[in-house]
């Protein structure tokens, strides 16, 4: 799939998303790597037993009301606040997308997230670090969601902020591949059972 078919079926994220605490998850892999608070790369690096490499489809500028209300609210944006948006994928040496993130920073309020948010050669945490940025992670929800190369298939999802010691810099949102990250949920094995 080429970049740009790729970036429109990401754009807008699907409405359809539900929320589930990691502990709903049934695979383990899935709840360390939505519960982890450090550089989701170096998680999908280690499972994958792959180098990824970060393909950029895209660093746009956009007023604030048209990014998502969880980016807005996270990043306390005003409508008309310029905003930079960043939609990535990782992918492996085999063109296999692993995750897909978009990632939203209010615009020149910091050269170094600018530069962070349009540095196409690495994924996003590693380019904050290169541009000198300190930062934390704060995991604002996980749950499911359409994955964008087969809307009909769900995927596990986790919203988080990249931040300052005094405000967040930047919201994320990262989708995993569901043949890399198992989706199911307890919930669904027991609905499942209850069928049978």
């Amino acid at each position: 799939m080429t970049d740009a078919r790729w970036a429109a079926r990401t754009e807008p994220l699907p409405p359809d998303r539900i929320s589930h605490a990691t502990s709903d998850f049934r695979s383990p892999v899935t709840r360390i790597l939505l519960a982890s608070d450090g550089l989701t790369t170096v998680l999908l690096q280690a499972l994958t037993q792959a180098a990824l490499t970060p393909r950029v489809d895209g660093v746009e500028t956009t007023p604030g009301r048209h990014v998502e209300a969880a980016a807005r609210g996270l990043l306390a944006l005003a409508t008309d606040d310029e905003c930079l948006v960043r939609r990535t994928r990782l992918v492996t040496r085999a063109d296999e997308v692993v995750s897909v993130n978009i990632v939203v920073a209010r615009a020149g309020e910091d050269r170094r997230v600018d530069a962070a948010m349009r540095d196409r050669t690495r994924p996003i945490g590693f380019a904050f670090a290169a541009a000198g940025l300190p930062m934390s992670r704060r995991i604002s929800r996980t749950g499911l969601t359409p994955w964008p190369q087969s809307p009909a298939t769900r995927c596990a999802f986790k919203d988080y902020t990249l931040n300052a010691p005094d405000r967040p810099w930047a919201y994320i949102r990262e989708l995993f591949n569901p043949r890399v990250v198992p989706p199911e949920t307890h919930t669904e094995a027991a609905a499942a059972g209850g069928r049978g």
